[in-house]
């Protein structure tokens, strides 16, 4: 575990670096950003949102919108600098910033206990100077909260796990680090939770487990506080806090048969059903596509150049099984050199740069996994990382959001090749 003294010293210094480099894309971007402004759309809706919300405050109405709870919560937290220093947008990047870097520091005292000092300082080094990372933890989008809550979790879980220290100070900051993980990512709460509980239970570290499933319940109570009270919306938001991140989808009756076609299927019924079945997630991924689509349409933008399985149908469990590999491939590490066409555009060919060392790495790290069995600590990475990318192969639409995405669950997969490296390297 990283304690006192140099290590201390070395994950201090790796903070600041990871700041420095977040605050100087924050006032860049500001001043002149970098990428055409489609790049930029969800952080000026989150600004817009904030903007809004802040005139109902101050004028005293009820603030209505039909944005999702988790799009919701963070407007409010927006708002909320907004309210202390005006409206000034590079505030919020500059807090994104803070918490960018604290993300950098919780990975690695995330990692430390169970890999060792080592990897856990490479792995802060290595999401402090991520390019991606740096990016998005650096605008006005819900990045660099949940990364930092995320990475806290994990880290204030990481000591119990190892079986070196179980303190109360430790599990209040797991239970409270999961319980506002939900407000942004409700999706990442639930996933976060399995993988720390049930690595603490097979770990015998009951305390841990508790604290992490504690977790759900709270935040379910005060979501439906908050969601049916000041951040009320007139939508079925109000009744599912569960769904943050979802869409409703149609019913499917098996004795009908799966439609034949997308177009059927787009014109079918809206009636709430399963979400995980093959129907489910065939349905999900043509509604997400078609509605960014649309939008991009309304806004000007054109079609989508980064859609990911157009037209994709999964009508068994074979079908899914079958398409998973290919779909975690994309989600993982695409855009490559020579296998996704650039366009000349500048994102698609940063992208593919950045990508090439994270396949390799990748790549060790899977192999690595093939020939160790993991610790506790080790455990709930893996489970977080296996969870994360089986859902995003699955419900991936834009190659654009998976790239984004990736940043949250993709290093708790890399310590597994860095330990293998570190210990060939150890035996020469």
């Amino acid at each position: 575990m990283i304690g006192y003294g140099s290590s201390t010293k070395r994950l201090g210094l790796t903070f600041l670096t990871a700041l420095a480099l977040r605050a100087g894309m924050a006032a860049l971007t500001e001043r002149k950003p970098i990428f055409p402004p489609y790049y930029y759309m969800d952080a000026q809706l989150m600004d817009d949102t904030a903007i809004d919300m802040l005139g109902a405050w101050r004028n005293h109405r009820e603030y209505s919108t039909s944005l999702s709870p988790s799009n919701r919560a963070y407007g409010a937290y927006a708002a909320f600098v907004y309210l202390s220093v005006g409206h000034h947008p590079i505030a919020v990047k500059l807090v994104n910033a803070v918490l960018g870097a604290l993300a950098c520091a919780f990975l690695g005292l995330a990692v430390a206990p169970g890999f060792g000092e080592a990897i856990g300082l490479t792995m802060a080094w290595l999401a402090a100077c991520w390019p991606s990372h740096v990016f998005f933890t650096s605008q006005n989008t819900k990045d660099a909260v949940t990364f930092a809550l995320a990475w806290g979790a994990f880290a204030c879980a990481a000591p119990a796990l190892a079986g070196t220290d179980a303190s109360m100070l430790g599990m209040t900051g797991l239970f409270s680090a999961l319980v506002l993980l939900g407000f942004f990512r409700t999706y990442l709460l639930m996933i976060v939770t399995c993988a720390v509980a049930l690595a603490a239970l097979l770990a015998r570290r009951r305390r841990a487990a508790l604290a992490a499933l504690a977790a759900v319940p709270s935040y379910l109570l005060l979501s439906h506080i908050l969601f049916t009270g000041p951040l009320r919306t007139p939508t079925r938001w109000d009744y599912d806090p569960t769904s943050h991140e979802s869409l409703v989808v149609e019913t499917y009756d098996p004795a009908q048969g799966t439609p034949a076609t997308l177009e059927s299927q787009l014109a079918g019924s809206k009636r709430y059903v399963r979400p995980f079945s093959p129907y489910g997630i065939t349905r999900t991924r043509a509604l997400r596509q078609k509605s960014e689509s649309d939008w991009a349409r309304l806004h000007g933008h054109g079609a989508i150049g980064t859609m990911l399985f157009e037209g994709l149908e999964l009508k068994t469990w074979w079908d899914v099984a079958v398409f998973l590999p290919k779909g975690a491939f994309y989600v993982l590490f695409m855009p490559l050199p020579g296998l996704y066409p650039g366009d000349g555009r500048l994102g698609r060919l940063l992208a593919s740069i950045e990508n090439v060392p994270i396949l390799v790495l990748g790549l060790l790290s899977f192999w690595a996994l093939s020939r160790r069995r993991p610790n506790a600590g080790q455990t709930a990475l893996l489970l977080f990382f296996l969870a994360m990318m089986a859902g995003s192969a699955l419900l991936e639409f834009d190659l654009g959001s998976a790239t984004r995405h990736k940043i949250a669950y993709l290093p708790a997969l890399f310590p597994f090749g860095l330990a293998w490296f570190l210990d060939e390297r150890r035996k020469r």
